[in-house]
C-alpha cells in the first residue's frame, strides 16, 4: 500500500489523537528530547500536531541525533531550533511540511530543472516521491501538487522512485517543466506463489502463506534448511535441539508438531534417520535436521502453508506444510558463479568451575559437617565437638596443588568452511541447472565435525509443442564425528556420561595422567580427556529423483501431469572405546556397529484445466491420484573384548559377548484430491479443495477419510469505489477453513505382531498358534 496522503493522515490524527491539549489550534508546541534520533523527533511532531513531514532518506540524514528543550512555542521557532546547525532546509505548505538539503554554493550554479510526477492511471499527482540526481546526492521530493524543483547539471539524468512504482531514469531537460509519469510496479502483487499442487499470483492468494527467500538470507554459517528457516517467517517457531553440526532444529508452525515437507513436489521425510549406541551406553548424541542433505544455496523459494491451504494434503498436514522449491536453469547463455566463506566459531561463555583451592576449602567444610553429623556432635546433636577431625586436604595440600580446568579438553573454537558453484543456462527447448557444495565444519566441542558433499541438478526439455518433460536429482554424503555431549543412555548416570558432565564434575587438582602414562581416574567418573579416544563416526548417503511429465490435451486449456519421485537414505554408524577408557565403572573394548536404510516413494498422477470463461471467471481445477511408499530397514550388533588394533575389522575376533539387533517396517498411503480455484471479474477469488486420503494403518473398511477446504477473497482495492484512490495497491479481505489431519499412526494401529516360536502377539495380548508368519504390510 502507497503512502497515505498527509490530509488523511492529519484527519485521523485529528479524530484518534489521545491527547487534545497537546495538537489545540496547533499554535504552539512543547517538546523535551535529548540525543534522539531526527527522524524519532519528526515522529513526535507528528503525533503532537496536525503537521505531516515529507522527505528522502536518499537527500537528508534522519538518523542524526538531535536535542531541543522547547515550551508553548510555534511550529517555525521549533524547526529553527531542532535543524540549526544541520544541512536541512524546512518549507511550510499548508499542513505539510518540506525537508530538503540546503543549497550548496558552488562556483556555477547548475541549472535548475522543474517537473511534475503523476500516476499515469489515474492522473493524480504523487506526493513524496523522491527525485535524486544520478550518481550525486542532490535531490528532493515532490509536493502536494506532485511538483518539484531540483538544481541538476546538464546532460544527467534524474532517479524518480516511489514505492509501489517502477523506478524510472528521466533525462534533465534545463528551463522546461517535467512530466512523469509513474506506473505501478506489479512485480510484488503478480509475484508467484507456489502454493499446494500449483502457483498463484501474490494477489490472487485466498489463504495464509508465507514465503521466504534464501537469496535474501545470509548462509555463511548455514549448513541445512532448519537453520536457514530460523526467525524468517511469523508464525513459524524454531527451537535449536542440538547445536552440534548438522544438529536438530524443532520447526513448528503455529505451535504445532512437525509439518510435512514438500520438496519439489515430492513429499520427504522431515527428521534424520538415527540410531543409538547399542550396548556400549555411549550418550544419546545423534539428533539432526532432516533435508540436511539440501543445500540452501540451491533453493529458490520456501513457502509455509499456515492454514486452510494445508488441507489439500490432507492427513499429516495438522501441523502445516513447507513447500521448497529448488532453482531450475532459465533460458539464456551459460552462466557460472562461485560463492565462498570461512566463518569462526566459538562458544558462549560456560559455567565457571572451581578451581583447586576453591575445591579443597568446600571439599573441607563438607568432610568437616558430614563428621559432625555422623558422630552427633553440635550442631546436629548433643555431643560437644571432640577435636579429632582432620582436613581431607591439609594447607600443604593447598598451597602447593595443580591447577586443570577440564572444560578446556572438551570445549575448543571452531570455525565453518562452505563453498558453491553452479552453472546453469538453456535454450527455448533445453534448461539446465547443476550445482555443487562442498562444506567442512569443526565444531566446538572435542569430536565434533562434519564433511557434506552436495550435487544437484536438474534438466527441463521440450520434447515437442505439447510435451515438456523435467527430471532432478540430488545426491549427497556426509561423515560425522559425533560429539560425546548428550544424555546418559540406560539410567547410567555420570558413570557413563558425557565429556561436558565429567568435565564439570571432574576435581581440578588431579592431573590429566598417572605416574605410569594411564588417564586418572575419579571414582566412577570418566576422564573427560580420554573420551576423546572414543571412536563414533556416521557415515550417511542420500541420493533422491524424480521426473515430471507434462502433456498438453487441448492448447493450454487441458493438461495432464505426471510424478515419479524416491529418495533413498542410508546410514551407517560405528562406535569403538578402546580398553584403556575407563568408562561406564569399566576397562573394557566395546563396540557398535549399526546400519539404516529408508526409502520413500511418490507417484502421483494429475488432470489440469484452466480458463478464462464468459468474459468474466478464470476457472483453474486439478484433479489428481497419488501413491505414497515408505520402507525402512536396520541392523546392529554389539561386541566386547577385542584388541584395539583390530577395533570393527574382524569383529568374529572378540572374546566377549555379541548382541545383534534388526527391524524392518513398510507404510503406504493412498489418495485423491481435487481443487477448484475462481477468480471473478478480478474482484472475487475461491478456492476449494478435497482430498480423501487413506493408510494402511486404519481399519479394514475405514481405511479413507476426507479432508476439505475453501477459502475466499475480495480484492476491494479493483472495485470502482476505490480504483480512483492512488495510494491504494492492494486491499483484500480473505478468510478460510478447512479440515486437516494427523499422521501419527506409527506402523501399526488395530494389529501388532513379533514371530516368537511360532506364536503372534496381537496388540489386545491375544496370541494365536500357526506354523509360520508371513511379514508384510496390512
Amino acid at each position: 500500500m502507497k503512502r497515505i496522503t498527509f490530509l488523511l493522515l492529519s484527519f485521523l490524527m485529528a479524530v484518534l489523537s489521545p491527547n487534545p491539549v497537546s495538537a489545540q489550534n496547533n499554535s504552539t508546541l512543547t517538546l523535551s528530547v535529548s540525543d534522539t534520533p531526527l527522524n524519532e523527533i519528526l515522529n513526535k511532531i507528528e503525533k503532537k500536531t496536525s503537521y505531516s513531514f515529507q522527505y528522502s532518506t536518499q537527500v537528508i540524514d534522519v538518523r542524526q541525533k538531535r536535542s531541543i528543550h522547547v515550551r508553548n512555542q510555534p511550529i517555525e521557532a521549533v524547526l529553527n531550533i531542532l535543524l540549526k546547525g544541520t544541512d536541512i532546509q524546512y518549507h511550510i505548505k499548508g499542513k505539510q511540511i518540506i525537508l530538503n538539503a540546503r543549497k550548496k554554493e558552488t562556483k556555477k550554479a547548475p541549472e535548475k530543472s522543474k517537473g511534475i510526477v503523476m500516476d499515469s492511471k489515474t492522473r493524480e499527482p504523487i506526493i513524496g516521491a523522491s527525485i535524486t540526481v544520478e550518481g550525486e546526492k542532490t535531490g528532493a521530493i515532490s509536493d502536494i501538487d506532485g511538483r518539484f524543483e531540483i538544481e541538476a547539471p546538464e546532460h544527467s539524468k534524474l532517479c524518480v522512485s516511489y514505492m509501489g512504482y517502477a523506478t524510472q531514469l528521466v533525462p534533465v531537460k534545463a528551463n522546461s517543466l517535467l512530466e512523469i509519469w509513474m506506473s505501478e510496479d506489479t512485480k510484488v502483487i503478480d509475484e508467484v506463489v507456489v502454493v499446494g499442487y500449483g502457483a498463484v499470483s501474490r494477489k490472487n492468494l485466498t489463504t495464509a502463506i508465507a514465503q521466504v527467500k534464501p537469496e535474501k538470507i545470509p548462509q555463511a554459517a548455514t549448513s541445512n534448511i532448519s537453520q536457514l528457516l530460523m526467525g524468517r517467517a511469523a508464525g513459524l517457531q524454531t527451537v535449536v535441539n542440538s547445536t552440534q553440526p548438522d544438529g536438530k532444529v524443532n520447526i513448528s508452525i503455529r505451535g504445532g508438531e512437525n509439518p510435512i515437507y514438500v520438496v519439489d513436489g515430492i513429499v520427504m521425510p522431515g527428521d534424520a534417520i538415527s540410531t543409538n549406541g547399542g550396548e556400549t551406553g555411549l550418550p544419546s548424541n545423534v539428533n539432526r535436521s532432516g533435508l540436511a542433505g539440501l543445500n540452501p544455496a540451491d533453493i529458490e523459494s520456501v513457502e509455509i502453508l499456515k492454514d486452510a491451504s494445508a488441507a489439500i494434503y490432507g492427513i499429516g498436514a495438522a501441523n502445516g506444510v513447507i513447500l521448497i522449491t529448488p532453482k531450475k536453469g532459465k533460458e539464456g547463455s551459460p552462466s557460472i558463479s562461485y560463492d565462498g566463506s570461512y566463518s569462526f566459531v566459538r562458544n558462549y561463555p560456560y559455567l565457571d568451575a572451581l578451581n583447586s583451592q576453591q575445591y579443597m576449602e568446600l571439599a573441607n567444610v563438607f568432610n568437616k559437617e558430614n563428621y559432625l553429623y555422623n558422630k552427633k556432635q553440635y550442631p546436629y546433636g548433643p555431643a560437644p565437638y571432640d577435636g579429632k577431625w582432620s582436613p581431607l586436604f591439609s594447607e600443604t595440600d593447598r598451597l602447593n596443588v595443580l591447577d586443570t580446568n577440564w572444560k578446556d579438553y572438551v570445549l575448543k573454537s571452531g570455525y565453518i568452511t562452505k563453498h558453491n558453484l553452479t552453472i546453469s543456462g538453456g535454450t527455448s527447448k533445453i534448461r539446465y541447472y547443476l550445482g555443487g557444495s562442498y562444506l567442512d565444519q569443526e565444531g566446538t566441542v572435542l569430536n565434533s565435525g562434519m564433511t557434506k558433499y552436495t550435487f544437484r541438478g536438474n534438466i527441463g526439455v521440450d520434447l515437442f509443442p505439447f510435451l515438456n518433460f523435467t527430471s532432478a536429482f540430488n545426491a549427497n554424503q556426509k561423515t560425522y564425528s559425533n560429539c560425546m555431549v548428550g544424555t546418559d543412555t540406560g539410567n547410567r548416570g555420570d558413570v557413563a556420561g558425557s565429556a561436558l558432565t565429567s568435565a564439570l564434575l571432574y576435581p581440578p587438582y588431579l592431573p590429566l595422567t598417572q605416574d605410569d602414562g594411564t588417564y586418572t581416574i575419579f571414582r566412577s567418573i570418566p576422564n573427560p580427556k580420554a573420551m576423546e579416544d572414543i571412536a563414533d563416526k556416521t557415515k550417511e548417503n542420500e541420493y533422491n529423483l524424480n521426473f515430471t511429465a507434462h502433456l498438453k490435451l487441448y492448447k493450454d486449456i487441458l493438461s495432464v501431469k505426471g510424478v515419479y519421485g524416491m529418495n533413498q537414505e542410508s546410514m551407517r554408524r560405528s562406535i569403538f572405546i578402546p580398553s584403556d577408557v575407563y568408562f561406564s565403572r569399566m576397562y573394557k573394548s566395546r563396540g557398535n556397529i549399526q546400519s539404516e536404510r529408508r526409502l520413500t516413494q511418490t507417484l502421483e498422477a494429475m488432470l489440469t484445466f484452466s480458463k478464462y470463461m464468459f468474459n468474466t471467471v478464470q476457472i483453474d481445477a486439478l484433479a489428481g491420484i497419488g501413491k505414497y511408499l515408505e520402507s525402512y530397514k536396520g541392523y546392529g550388533i554389539s561386541y566386547e573384548d577385542v584388541h584395539d588394533a583390530i577395533n570393527e575389522h574382524d569383529i568374529s575376533s572378540a572374546k566377549g559377548k555379541f548382541y545383534p539387533t534388526s527391524h524392518t517396517a513398510k507404510n503406504e498411503k493412498r489418495s485423491q484430491f481435487f481443487k477448484a480455484g475462481f477468480d471473478i471479474l478480478d474482484k472475487y477469488v475461491i478456492t476449494a479443495t478435497l482430498r480423501r486420503d487413506g493408510t494402511d494403518k486404519f481399519f479394514p473398511g475405514n481405511k479413507y477419510a476426507l479432508f476439505p477446504s475453501v477459502s475466499g477473497a475480495w480484492k476491494i482495492s479493483n472495485e470502482n469505489f476505490l480504483k480512483s484512490i492512488s495510494w491504494i495497491n492492494l486491499l483484500k479481505l480473505r478468510a478460510s477453513w478447512g479440515k486437516t489431519g494427523q499422521d501419527n499412526l506409527g506402523s501399526s494401529l488395530y494389529g501388532s505382531y513379533a514371530p516368537n516360536n511360532f506364536k503372534v502377539n496381537f496388540s489386545d495380548n491375544s496370541i494365536i498358534n500357526i506354523p509360520y508368519v508371513s511379514m508384510g504390510a496390512n
